[in-house]
């Protein structure tokens, strides 16, 4: 299913301005796509909507994404985002993000 979204690898070198929403506390011009991956990765996931959604999914791998999901802590996705991008990339939400009602 997600072979889909992840048609290129541009690596362009540079965000795009319709970014800037779901980055607001950042300078676009100030974050490097290496560098700031995990950054960029975790807002565009949990901020972003198709738009800048399928941006992210032609700059970065499935691989990448997976692997900041991966390392995520706690509050840095919401629980809605974070059970959906699980989801999606089909994988099991970690133990320490399950709450209990």
């Amino acid at each position: 299913m997600l072979g889909l979204f992840f048609k290129r690898k541009s690596k362009t070198g540079h965000i795009p301005q319709f970014l800037q929403p779901f980055l607001w506390a950042y300078r676009l011009e100030g974050l490097d796509l290496e560098k700031h991956k995990r950054v960029i990765i975790l807002n565009l996931l949990n901020l972003g909507n198709k738009k800048a959604t399928d941006w992210l999914f032609s700059e970065y791998s499935r691989k990448e994404i997976v692997e900041v999901l991966g390392t995520i802590r706690q509050g840095e996705l919401t629980p809605k985002s974070l059970n959906y991008w699980f989801h999606i990339f089909g994988q099991s939400v970690p133990a320490k993000f399950k709450t209990r009602f």
